[in-house]
């Protein structure tokens, strides 16, 4: 039986990660690419019906759902992450990684392990949401709280009632109280 390294472990994720920001990307080139080709098609009178129903699927978020669907499932390849592997993704230390999770932003998976693992989903989110942050010259010293900030928008944004409510508002539909 092969034994795997940290280093083995790391690449696995990070091929993971990789594959599911090529995917995303790719995603917002098509959408782009399809929304120009559509609109010159209808131009020139000459769309075919496979173009429309491919824009349609791009319009509509049907592509959005199944490419989202896909990277969940590449999601769920992966095993629990070991805190060691995730802080080296994170680019954090051990006890970074450690205090992260007891604060709520990394989420511990269940087990009777010696070693504290992590679940991959949720690596794989504040891992995009660091990423950002430092490209955007985040201060090490608060990343821990923009990145709890930036997941409890996320959170607050994804409920459909407050989702409703928002666009009742952009609707004008105003109830006064």
């Amino acid at each position: 039986m092969a034994t795997t390294t940290r280093a083995d472990e790391r690449r696995e994720v990070l091929d993971i990660f990789e594959a599911i920001e090529e995917i995303g990307t790719a995603h917002g080139r098509v959408t782009d690419f399809g929304a120009g080709l559509v609109d010159h098609a209808v131009l020139q009178d000459e769309a075919p019906e496979s173009l429309m129903v491919a824009y349609d699927e791009i319009r509509d978020g049907t592509l959005a759902g199944r490419l989202s669907r896909v990277t969940q499932k590449m999601l769920g390849l992966l095993p629990p992450i070991p805190v060691a592997v995730a802080a080296e993704l994170l680019r954090l230390s051990a006890p970074t990684v450690r205090r992260w999770t007891e604060e709520g932003v990394l989420v511990e998976v269940d087990g009777d392990r010696p070693v504290m693992q992590l679940d991959p989903h949720r690596v794989y989110e504040v891992w995009q949401l660091v990423r950002d942050l430092r490209l955007q010259g985040a201060k090490p010293g608060h990343l821990m709280e923009q990145v709890w900030w930036r997941l409890a928008d996320k959170a607050l944004l994804s409920r459909d009632d407050l989702r409703d409510s928002l666009e009742q508002m952009r609707r004008g539909e105003v109830v006064e109280a």
